[in-house]
């Protein structure tokens, strides 16, 4: 049976720079990246119009938001001394992007503690939520 579930992404992006180099250097899995002006997978003559280095838990079956974030910090942190330089001198945006899936009108606790909001705080982060609600019955 399907279950309400969050995913979280952290990403950077901006005009030019090697996500390859990034990921190398702080060695996390997980990882995903495209470059400005790649093809953009399943559409037909588009491309990317940015460069894009993110990392994702994944969706996760969950109800307490605070949880995920508390792991996507606990992974990033160890590696603030190369993302933040690495952000600020490229001038850099960084986003996380939250979508959740909502099964069945069972709803997550979307409490968004300081750990998180100290950590995207020191990029100058946005949050960006997106909410789906899922009948598990169609």
């Amino acid at each position: 049976m399907e279950q309400t579930k969050i995913k979280l992404t952290f990403s950077i992006f901006g005009d030019s720079f090697n996500p390859e180099h990034l990921t190398q250097n702080i060695g996390i899995e997980g990882i995903s990246f495209h470059k400005k002006g790649d093809a953009i997978p399943n559409r037909e003559n588009l491309t990317w119009k940015e460069t894009s280095w993110s990392y994702s838990t994944g969706f996760v079956e969950t109800l307490f938001f605070d949880e995920l974030t508390d792991h996507l910090v606990h992974i990033l942190e160890t590696k603030i001394d190369y993302i933040l330089p690495f952000v600020k001198e490229l001038e850099l945006e960084v986003k996380l992007f939250v979508v959740v899936e909502i099964v069945d009108e069972v709803k997550p606790a979307i409490y968004v503690n300081r750990k998180i909001l100290d950590f995207l705080n020191l990029f100058k982060a946005e949050i960006d939520f997106d909410l789906y609600l899922i009948d598990s019955n169609e």
